[in-house]
């Protein structure tokens, strides 16, 4: 075997770098050993180039429709509060659909909407809820290419929980023992409204201009030191009425909404005993010198208004301007019915409000005018109705209970339809009260079992009387089983208003010139078949009349007392559903 001939001499220059003798020899470009060469066919040049424009595009179509639906969404924050906006506009209309419609989409114009993209129903459980429903065709913006438009929607519903109606669910209210209704029997109270110059402390929380002390109230009404004025008092023309009480006219075609039927005769609004008539009012009680916070002067004076408004709140036109009714000191004989307003057929259906005020300022307007209310169709006897209107008062009453038996119950309020009030909070204020009871309850109707006591919260307030610390308040206190005692003297609880100086001093019942509130909630399942889940509504008992109860050891009932119930938190609210 003959050896390899050497290779040839290399041509080399400068810039051939020399490598050192029995180094490896390495090629620029070269690959190392064990890596495989990848050879691109040359169709695939490019490739990189087109998929980076494919990904590219895909990014800015998805950035675009992230913007869009960015707008959509924006846009749809947009609706949903102009939806908010016109249900809650609407909802204060109802029952009315008609005007409800009209407000919810005269809000909708307002904030930039077509009338015809709204959409207003009524909700069937309820007269007082109402949705709103209300969309818009948006334009895209970016993907116009994926998709030109999209119609964004939004929904609300919206719930007006009114004035609540209390005192009655008959067609007359505070008739006391002049007519018996059947079932019913007596209301067992008088309405009751005070003059200018009664102390709050007398039982009238609106109508009284004074507050705690009334020093030389026999000789005048001014506020002169050390006399206060009362917070709560309520200027005629000026506030609002000192008590509204309702005149609830049924519509003629029963579910009609809203009612278009007119009555077939006119509705008759009579008034007992307008005028002041110092022989019929309450009469003092003396126990062991404590007299009664009521007492009538030979001189005394009140003039009591009626006014009388139709369902928008607008005062009626004649006849039925507004009636004063002036002191009548001897008229004892004379007591009884006066026709006060003739409400037209024409008139149609609903809730007439009559307002009723003692003059503001009036010299020697001592004492408490008892009155009645009742309405008929006209040509009927004054007598209980089945099938004319109902009275009630709108949100307070100023009463003299004045009833006998150990145990006497009273209407307090409406809470229905049962639907508006489940598993809200009530407060029930009750002014000056429990003259003459031992205990107090407030009765809620049930589907299973009719009447039983509410368990309920109670504190009491101070509201402004002389010599008494703007902190002196008990705290809230739980009352179980639901009865709250209201009986004994005064230094129990230390609860009593300061005595009046001179002769004049409040009785020394516990809760005398101080405001008692009862805070419940009522139940989730209130108006249900019991246990049904979700809730079955059932008939409530005396369609949805809650009931207080006063107990006596003394035979009979007087309290002369104002009586308020309301809602806690907005009556005008939206509902999540």
């Amino acid at each position: 075997m003959h050896p390899l001939p050497p290779l040839p001499p290399v041509a080399s220059d400068d810039r051939t770098p020399t490598v050192p003798p029995g180094s490896p020899v390495r090629v620029p470009g070269a690959r190392p050993q064990g890596v495989r060469a990848v050879v691109r066919p040359e169709r695939e040049r490019g490739f990189v180039a087109v998929t980076t424009a494919i990904l590219l595009i895909i990014m800015l179509m998805a950035t675009a429709l992230a913007l869009d639906v960015a707008v959509w969404y924006m846009r749809g924050l947009e609706l949903q509060r102009s939806a908010d906006a016109a249900a809650l506009s609407a909802v204060v209309r109802m029952p009315n659909f008609v005007k409800a419609d009209a407000a919810a989409r005269e809000s909708a114009v307002r904030n930039g909407l077509d009338p015809g993209a709204i959409v207003v129903t009524r909700d069937p459980r309820s007269p007082r809820r109402i949705k709103v429903s209300v969309k818009q065709n948006v334009q895209s913006f970016f993907g116009k290419l994926l998709r030109p438009s999209t119609v964004v929607g939004r929904q609300a519903t919206a719930e007006f929980v009114s004035a609540i109606d209390m005192g009655s669910k008959l067609n007359g209210i505070g008739t006391a023992n002049l007519i018996s209704y059947p079932v019913v029997g007596d209301q067992g109270f008088w309405l009751a409204i005070n003059g200018y110059c009664t102390a709050k402390e007398d039982g009238d929380r609106f109508a009284s201009a004074f507050d705690g002390n009334r020093a030389g109230r026999v000789t005048s009404c001014s506020l002169t030191p050390p006399v206060v004025e009362n917070d709560d008092y309520r200027r005629p023309g000026t506030d609002a009425a000192q008590y509204t009480y309702l005149v609830n006219i049924p519509c003629p075609t029963a579910g009609e909404d809203p009612c278009t039927t007119t009555p077939a005769r006119d509705t008759v609004v009579e008034v007992y005993n307008p005028q002041f008539d110092m022989s019929n009012e309450v009469a003092s009680i003396d126990t062991n010198t404590i007299e009664d916070a009521d007492p009538n002067f030979g001189n005394a004076q009140i003039n009591t208004a009626f006014g009388l408004r139709n369902p928008d709140g607008d005062p009626m036109p004649t006849p039925n301007t507004p009636r004063s009714y002036g002191t009548c000191n001897n008229c004892s004989g004379s007591n009884g019915w006066t026709e006060l307003f003739r409400i037209p057929a024409s008139a149609g259906a609903g809730p007439f409000k009559i307002d009723v005020n003692t003059d503001e300022g009036q010299a020697n307007s001592y004492g408490s005018n008892a009155f009645a209310l009742l309405a008929h169709w006209a040509g009927d006897p004054i007598a209980p109705c089945a099938d004319c209107a109902t009275m009630s008062g709108e949100s307070s009453v100023g009463v003299y209970a004045n009833a006998s038996g150990d145990t006497v119950d009273f209407f307090l309020a409406r809470l229905a339809p049962a639907l508006d009030f489940r598993g809200k909070r009530i407060q029930i204020l009750l002014w000056d009260v429990g003259e003459g009871a031992n205990t107090i309850s407030v009765l809620q109707p049930t589907t299973l079992s009719g009447y039983q006591p509410i368990p309920f919260r109670f504190r009491t307030f101070d509201h402004g009387l002389v010599g008494v610390p703007a902190d002196d308040k008990f705290p809230p206190t739980n009352v179980p089983g639901g009865v709250l005692d209201v009986s004994g003297p005064a230094s129990t609880l230390g609860a009593q208003a300061p005595p009046w100086p001179l002769t004049e001093r409040a009785n020394d019942f516990k809760f005398n010139g101080r405001m008692i509130s009862l805070e419940l909630t009522v139940p989730t399942d209130y108006g249900c078949v019991p246990l049904s889940r979700p809730c079955v509504p059932a008939p409530l008992p005396e369609d949805g009349w809650w009931k207080i109860r006063y107990t006596t050891s003394l035979g009979a009932v007087f309290d002369r007392s104002t009586w308020t119930v309301r809602l806690l938190g907005d009556p005008v609210h939206l509902v999540a559903e």
